[in-house]
């Protein structure tokens, strides 16, 4: 019979040893790490500090000296020793001795403290521990070891023991293809190629070198690719986990049937690191932080996918690429979702914030680069030393909070309501020395704006331009033309006529129908239009059927003689026409 002796003092437990039966001790120790080697050095241990079994004290004082251990039978069964130690006069009691029968059930967990129904076995069976996976392995007769091999990286998983904060356990994943698991899709909640559910706290994720360490640590190989797909159509998902999970190396990939690359779902933290997530045309998301996860990625890419990466109602998803620049593709965050683009990190696709919030933070060696379109609604857009990298791109926020140091944009930024703090803004990004852009940053439907005063605001035209909207310019070319009416938020709106016709261009009307922003929609009732033309050739606007309340049939907007330089209009909804209500200068 093997034992297990517990020292306690005051209370607390100081020391549990494996006792007399070092074959029994092998059998806990091989639990735990499945090394011989343990096993033989916890007996000797145990022999050493508990001492020999004797049948009486006398017997046992004879055989021992001064200062060292032994035990005796207290004659019960099952049985148990008392603990003497040897003493110059004789011997004194060290501790009481318990068997593994009585330390293996509830109350012998107890004596060492054990409060959540684990036994003195979990406690063992709970070492840091390395288990291996290999498509050459076998799920139903391998052990996970580097000779035996699992076949699935789930298999691994379950084979462990719980995992505690005290404990690292690391998954070794062999080059080859994984797209199966040891259990039963109908088994889980989420089906998952990678399912990791129910792990308690643990060690959290640190990066030494190119090693990366903690609590549960998932190593891909080179050439290793998880594969969700129709039967497992998530690829790696952990929930309920309010510890830490370590990906490093590898590949993603989905194929038909995927939904979701790597999901951090319900507390749960996860740590990606030098991992490629390719969605490949099929996934609908790719890195996904839902229900308070949280995803962290150092030098990910992610592509592919519908969503790339998407940070759910209070959950993060924070990528980094300091070793380089690493690419993302389409962006989501959901209300109070947070996405975190930091250095090096390059987001080629469409960024989409609902209620969301978007933090772009570079460095000026370093910084974010972003190449596609942004539409934000109600949401905030924070950071600094950021690149809008393409001149096409379409950057729309509406009614947002803005602040930003430092940003460069090669594309035209259009404020749409919000607040927007734009210290250091340039309207192109070197080596570029102007804006490709006649109106490279355009404040609409009243967007509170404020900068710095190193604001490098240069059209393309080499203009210095303020904060606000430039003109809607529009070219007048022949007779008889529709001034169209572009309404974008602003009262009053303004049309800069430019007449390309080479002469006075007559008979033109002002249009009722609205494009631009709010095309489609009716024009509001007080809308007022500013008309100008600042060139020699003269614009000539008839009554018509969209115009009320001129003294004469026609007036001429232009910068010859007789003619006036602007017209204000206003909308009236009760007459479905415009009214002119001021005139400009008349020139002399």
């Amino acid at each position: 019979m093997a034992n297990i002796a517990v020292s306690v003092i005051d209370g607390t437990v100081i020391g549990v040893q494996l006792g007399e039966s070092t074959a029994a001790a092998a059998v806990f120790a091989a639990t735990a790490s499945g090394a011989a080697a343990v096993a033989v050095e916890a007996g000797a241990f145990a022999e050493e500090f508990s001492g020999p079994a004797y049948e009486t004290i006398a017997n046992g004082e004879a055989a021992t000296t001064t200062g060292h251990f032994f035990r005796v039978s207290n004659g019960d069964t099952p049985r148990t020793y008392t603990r003497y130690q040897r003493t110059a006069g004789g011997s004194v009691v060290a501790a009481s001795l318990a068997t593994s029968t009585d330390l293996a059930s509830a109350d012998g967990a107890a004596m060492i403290g054990l409060r959540d129904g684990s036994t003195v076995a979990d406690v063992i069976a709970s070492a840091d521990v390395t288990l291996y996976v290999d498509p050459a392995g076998n799920d139903t007769t391998g052990t996970g070891s580097l000779a035996t091999p699992f076949a699935t990286p789930q298999k691994a998983l379950d084979s462990l023991a719980e995992l505690t904060r005290r404990t690292s356990a690391v998954i070794e994943v062999a080059a080859g293809t994984y797209s199966t698991s040891s259990r039963a899709a109908a088994s889980m909640d989420r089906p998952a190629v990678v399912y990791i559910d129910g792990l308690k706290i643990g060690k959290r994720t640190a990066q030494s070198g190119t090693t990366l360490s903690g609590g549960l640590v998932i190593k891909l190989a080179a050439g290793a690719k998880i594969t969700p797909n129709a039967t497992y159509p998530r690829g790696i998902y952990v929930t309920g986990h309010s510890g830490s999970v370590g990906i490093v190396g590898g590949e993603i990939e989905a194929a038909a049937g995927a939904e979701s690359l790597i999901v951090a779902h319900r507390g749960s933290y996860v740590h990606v690191r030098d991992t490629v997530c390719d969605g490949n045309g099929i996934a609908q998301l790719g890195l996904v932080a839902e229900a308070g996860g949280y995803l962290e990625s150092i030098n990910v890419t992610a592509t592919g996918s519908v969503a790339d990466a998407t940070a759910f109602y209070n959950s993060v998803v924070q990528m980094a690429a300091p070793s380089g620049t690493s690419t993302v593709g389409n962006v989501s965050a959901g209300g109070a979702g947070i996405i975190s683009l930091a250095s090096g990190m390059s987001c080629t696709g469409t960024i989409i914030s609902r209620g969301g919030f978007i933090d772009m933070t570079g460095t000026t060696s370093l910084p974010v680069l972003f190449s596609g379109n942004y539409d934000g609604q109600g949401g905030q857009l924070t950071g600094a030393n950021v690149r809008f990298t393409n001149a096409a791109s379409s950057i729309v926020p509406v009614g947002e909070i803005w602040k930003v140091d430092n940003l460069h944009s090669n594309a035209a930024v259009n404020l749409r309501g919000g607040i927007a703090r734009l210290n250091g803004f340039q309207s192109f990004v070197a080596p570029a020395t102007q804006s490709t852009h006649a109106q490279p940053l355009r404040r609409l439907d009243d967007a509170k704006v404020t900068f710095s005063s190193n604001l490098n605001n240069l059209n393309n035209a080499g203009l210095v331009l303020g904060p606000d909207l430039a003109p809607y310019i529009f070219n007048v070319s022949a007779d008889s033309t529709v001034i169209p009416i572009s309404l974008n938020g602003q009262n009053p709106q303004v049309v800069q006529l430019n007449n390309i016709k080479g002469s006075l261009a007559t008979g033109c009307t002002l249009s009722l129908d609205i494009s631009g922003w709010l095309a489609g929609t009716r024009i509001p009732n007080g809308q007022l239009l500013t008309v100008a033309n600042l060139g020699g050739n003269g614009v000539q606007i008839i009554h018509g059927s969209t115009l009320v309340g001129l003294n004469s049939s026609s007036i001429t907007i232009g910068a010859t003689t007789g003619q006036v330089r602007s017209v204000t209009f206003v909308y009236l909804t009760g007459y479905g026409k415009w009214m002119p209500v001021s005139f400009g200068q008349v020139v002399a």
